[in-house]
């Protein structure tokens, strides 16, 4: 969310843009509103330990690391920094800024991470010049969970004309 604010606000410091799992609103529909609504609630309610060991079941069916990372990262948080962090993903709404990008983007989804794959191929659409990659055997932390595919992905995109 911060590259697609930067790749709009400076866009001559963006000469290639990589996107991975990421979204240009939580609020776009009304069931991702429901949603947002739903994860604020809860998170304002459960001990922050909670949260972090319900993230990290979520995104650390595959690789175990993801886990492990989630907990070593989220668990540097208190509570209320955490509710900070995802309230900025939460309320951060970037549909407008997407047909500003001008420069070749690329963006990636895991292929396990669903929920994120109709505003990603949004994002490939509304931005001019952005290629639509789903990494396989992966789920939201992409690079980690499929680190070969990731990586060659990302490689072919920046070493491309």
């Amino acid at each position: 969310m911060v590259a697609q604010q930067l790749a709009t606000s400076r866009p001559g410091r963006i000469a290639k843009l990589v996107l991975a799992e990421t979204a240009f609103s939580t609020q776009s529909s009304l069931w991702e509103r429901v949603q947002t609504w739903i994860a604020i609630s809860f998170m304002k309610v459960i001990p922050q330990s909670m949260l972090v060991t319900l993230s990290a079941r979520q995104y650390g069916r595959i690789h175990p690391g993801v886990a492990l990372f989630i907990k070593q990262e989220m668990g540097r948080y208190d509570r209320e920094t955490a509710i900070r962090v995802m309230r900025a993903a939460l309320d951060f709404d970037g549909k407008r800024l997407l047909g500003n990008i001008m420069s070749p983007t690329l963006v990636l989804v895991g292929e396990k991470n669903r929920q994120t794959h109709s505003q990603a191929r949004e994002m490939a659409r509304r931005i001019l010049n952005a290629h639509f990659v789903i990494i396989p055997a992966a789920h939201h932390l992409l690079n980690i969970d499929n680190p070969e595919a990731f990586n060659r992905a990302v490689l072919e995109f920046l070493t491309s004309r």
